[in-house]
């Protein structure tokens, strides 16, 4: 569209040019200097007749006037010829050229002539002065007299008559000088008389001639083509000026146009603007926002998004989390009406919804909902179709809403994304929070842990002694009532020793030997013991449902976990049943169980049942804490001991239970697959942990340490290649990178070279296994570390079993690989 406008544009502006040079009407100027060429011919032609005048009345003394109005009428009959191409007449042409001959050939012979008669009149006048002064001769002087009369009329007023007065007194004169002797001066007036008499009415009829023909009758032909002309170019004229104004209008229309483009352009930005701007204050009040307060700062986002966007209401709906928030905030109850409505809305490919009141059913509650608002439209911000989220965000207007911009969409949705972020990052900081809590309190379990540990001794040797006193005393007693009291005491003694030793077990560092088994077997070894722990008043039932399911756990701490629930189980029930039963479980998504977060996979799971009088919610939610119980004789460090256990096993601890329904602990461990099972198993068993002549590089310190763990490779059943110092690792990798199984590196030779060797062998052979041997006070650059991808470490001095069974355990997942 924007080609096209400009393309019109342009068009426009050429026609424009085009037709503005057409308005000028070309022909107009040299139209009009034909007619003023014409004019000036006919002015230089009546100056012609008037200098012919004034030279016949003898008022001229020269000819130059004359000359100078031939000239002129010869210069502006070449304009007119010039002129006359537009004229396009020649024929008119040719007759004003002819015109012009004849008036130049007349003025010729006007001037001849008329010098002849201005000289006979000279000599007329000389003669008749001399006979009228000195003629003797009365007849001839009298004769003379009326022929100088005579010729005085035709010279004043030529006629026919005053020109047979001449001639019949010239006449008179001849036959009076036959009979009479007559002078020269009477001959001469004779001749020059008859001259006269001759030339004056020629020069009186050429004179005559050129004022009857005018210049007016052979212009008149050119001087009406070119007003024609001139005519048909102003018409032309007024029809280029009429289609500019036309074009201009056009012009202007499309200028108009572009104008409210751009300036519906620049609301589009402004409001852009100001929608990035409300966006990202949102946003950041949002993330600023302290917990608990995000949805008094949400519901100010909305006005402040719903403003530039032009709308009177907005809602925001969160299913999921079964909310919703509104702008104005009065509009509450209708947006739970709103909220009811959103699985109408099904999601579009572009994730933008645009409904109307005159679109919508009659019955549809979004109707209602809009109507009772005083909307006529709104725009509803989609999940983008498969997205996860079911969050909405929807704008009311009072008017017909319009299409939106992409660049717009992309901000209201950007602004849906930033609120569902956002208690995302609530959620998040809670649970920060909620860890930074558990942090704290294990710390100070931690401290209390450290005392314990600290006084424990002391507290054992305390309560030792008293044990040894009450029962040297209880020896001397004699009455039953002091024998009965140093019981209790020796019980209270008892009971703090197990307490102190509780305490001991929760916080000393448990060292795990975990290996693979079976679980079934192993719950059915454990269900046995519990039996006879608990008595036979409560009916130990199991059900094996694992399906040879394998669990890479420590087998007695496992034993211990299941046993604590039982006797849990046994205690709250005091007789009856308790089911324990076995099962395979699968997560396609993570889980979380008592606070503790599953990755999808396989899971094993074991499940204690009782159907006892159950734990109450309050108590439930705190069955977990260290210390707290609800028994008499109990140290609150059962539960807390076994979930720390589970959860370092890679499982969790699950605790169901209702009033008056009984209680149901659900034991997680992750599930290991068979082939995973075969390489533990045989790293686990001995008979595999030797050796079948792998080649080992053995990297140590200095020559006594190289030649110690020589021999112990060889005595494992290796062949060992060791060197001391490192330093020509890299050359002999790259000589032969194929020729070794596995590399063993002493932490103490970590440097550069050996760790630029590592990477090395790394890129040529990714899974070779690399094994450190490493101190247990020593520090080392983990970055560093990390890029050489070390297999598997372990504790130096060098163990034989540990060593054994690294080695094997790191070749045979280098088959597998």
């Amino acid at each position: 569209m924007k080609l096209l406008d400009a393309a019109a544009a342009c068009g426009l502006v050429g026609l424009l040019s085009w037709l503005l040079l057409l308005s000028l009407s070309p022909y107009t100027a040299p139209g009009r200097g034909a007619l003023a060429a014409l004019e000036g011919y006919s002015a230089s032609e009546n100056a012609l007749h008037r200098d012919l005048l004034s030279a016949r009345s003898g008022l001229l003394n020269n000819y130059d006037p004359l000359d100078a109005d031939v000239d002129m009428m010869r210069r502006m009959l070449d304009n007119v010829k010039q002129a006359s191409r537009l004229a396009r007449d020649p024929a008119s042409l040719r007759a004003l050229e002819g015109h012009f001959r004849q008036q130049r050939e007349s003025t010729e012979r006007f001037k001849s002539e008329n010098a002849l008669v201005l000289n006979s009149l000279a000599y007329f006048a000389l003669f008749s002065e001399r006979i009228s002064g000195g003629e003797k001769n009365l007849p001839v002087r009298q004769s003379v007299e009326r022929l100088s009369t005579a010729m005085l009329q035709l010279n004043l007023q030529p006629s026919p008559s005053s020109e047979d007065a001449v001639r019949m007194r010239l006449l008179d004169l001849k036959i009076l000088c036959r009979h009479v002797r007559c002078g020269r001066d009477a001959i001469g007036i004779q001749a020059h008389a008859g001259l006269l008499a001759r030339l004056l009415p020629e020069i009186d009829m050429l004179i005559r001639g050129q004022v009857s023909v005018s210049a007016t009758i052979s212009t008149a032909p050119i001087r009406m083509r070119l007003l024609e002309r001139e005519g048909q170019a102003e018409e032309a004229a007024i029809r280029y000026r009429l289609l500019l104004y036309l074009v201009s209008l056009a012009l202007v229309a499309v200028l108009v146009r572009w104008g409210l483009r751009i300036r519906a352009g620049s609301a589009v930005l402004r409001r852009q603007i100001a929608l990035e701007h409300a966006l990202s204050q949102l946003s950041m009040h949002m993330l600023a926002a302290p917990p608990g307060t995000l949805k008094m700062v949400l519901e100010r986002g909305l006005g402040e998004i719903a403003l530039p966007v032009g709308a009177t209401h907005a809602y925001l709906l969160m299913p999921d989390r079964n909310a919703v928030w509104t702008w104005p905030a009065s509009q509450a109850r209708s947006s739970y009406y709103f909220l009811a409505t959103d699985l109408h809305l099904s999601p579009s490919e572009e994730g933008i919804l645009r409904l109307s009141v005159r679109d919508l059913a009659l019955e549809s509650p979004l109707r209602k909902i809009l109507m009772e608002a005083q909307l006529v439209s709104c725009l509803c911000i989609l999940p983008m179709r498969g997205a996860p989220s079911r969050n909405i965000l929807a704008f009311g207007f009072p008017f017909e809403c319009k299409p939106w911009p992409v660049e717009e969409q992309a901000i209201l949705r950007a602004a849906l994304d930033g609120a569902s972020l956002a208690f995302e990052h609530e959620e998040l900081s809670r649970e920060r929070l909620r860890l930074a809590a558990e942090l704290s309190q294990a710390r100070r379990v931690e401290t209390v842990g450290a005392f314990a540990s600290g006084i424990a001794h002391n507290f054992n040797n305390l309560l030792g002694a008293i044990s040894g006193n009450v029962e040297i005393a209880a020896g001397r007693a004699l009455d039953c009532e002091t024998r009965h009291n140093l019981t209790q005491i020796e019980i209270s003694a008892e009971r703090g020793k197990q307490l102190v030793q509780g305490l001991l077990s929760f916080v000393r560092r448990r060292d795990h030997q975990y290996r693979l088994i079976a679980l079934d077997a192993l719950v059915a070894e454990t269900a046995r013991l519990a039996q006879a722990a608990i008595g036979t008043e409560v009916q130990l039932v199991v059900t094996a449902e694992a399906g040879g399911g394998s669990v890479m756990v420590d087998p007695s701490q496992l034993q211990q976990v299941i046993l604590n629930l039982c006797q849990n189980a046994a205690q709250a029930i005091g007789r009856g049943r308790i089911e324990i039963r076995t099962g395979r479980r699968t997560l396609t998504t993570p889980c979380d169980l008592s606070d503790v977060s599953l990755c999808e996979g396989d899971y094993v799971t074991v499940e204690v049942a009782d159907r006892g009088p159950g734990i109450d919610a309050e108590t439930l939610q705190r069955v977990f804490e260290p210390f707290f119980t609800t028994k008499a004789t109990g140290t609150g460090l059962g539960l807390s001991t076994a979930r720390d256990v589970l959860v370092e096993a890679g499982g969790a601890l699950e605790l169901l239970s209702e009033c008056g329904t009984g209680t149901k602990a659900n034991v997680w461990l992750p599930c290991y697959k068979e082939d995973d099972a075969a390489a533990e198993v045989a790293a686990q068993s001995g008979r595999d942990l030797l050796g079948a002549g792998e080649a080992v590089l053995y990297v140590a310190p200095n020559d006594q340490e190289r030649l110690l763990g020589e021999d112990l490779l060889a005595a494992l059943g290796y062949e060992p290649v060791g060197y001391a110092g490192g330093k020509e690792i890299r050359s002999i990798i790259k000589q032969s990178p194929d020729r070794f199984d596995a590399v063993l590196v002493d932490d103490r030779v970590l440097g550069d070279e050996v760790i630029g060797a590592l990477r090395e062998i790394r890129q040529l052979r990714p899974h070779l296994p690399r094994l450190l041997a490493v101190g247990s006070s020593r520090a080392h650059r983990s970055e560093a570390l990390a890029l050489t991808g070390i297999t598997k470490i372990v504790s130096r001095p060098l163990n034989p079993a540990e060593l054994a069974t690294a080695l094997r355990s790191a070749l045979t997942r280098e088959v597998t690989a």
